[in-house]
């Protein structure tokens, strides 16, 4: 674990001698920075989560747009789509998240006085 001190460069003016003097307020804030591979595993999740909800946006839009499907079997291939993708979505953003979670960095505790 590192941590890390940042200074406070306010410029203050000094309190007259007749008022009390505030404490400072620490404020410690933990972040886990990643590396180059944990943004490329980032980009990699956050692009198949744009990819898969444009691909059964753009799936049910294609089935309803189908002229050979009547009513019953539009339902029906409605429903098979949406199912696959689903599943297909799933899978891929649990294979992902996991990859995602291991992928962070060492935690690096900020420490403010403000």
């Amino acid at each position: 674990m590192t941590t890390r001190i940042e200074p406070y460069f306010g410029a203050a003016a000094p309190a007259p001698i007749y008022q009390p003097v505030q404490m400072q307020e620490i404020i410690s804030t933990e972040r886990r920075p990643r590396g180059f591979g944990g943004r490329l595993v980032a980009l990699l999740f956050w692009g198949f989560e744009g990819l898969m909800a444009l691909w059964l946006f753009t799936t049910i839009a294609n089935i309803d747009r189908d002229p050979h499907l009547n009513g019953q079997f539009k339902g029906i291939a409605v429903l098979a789509a949406v199912t696959v993708l689903i599943w297909i979505w799933l899978f891929g953003t649990i294979i992902l998240g996991i990859m995602m979670a291991f992928s962070r960095g060492e935690k690096i505790t900020v420490i403010r006085r403000v």
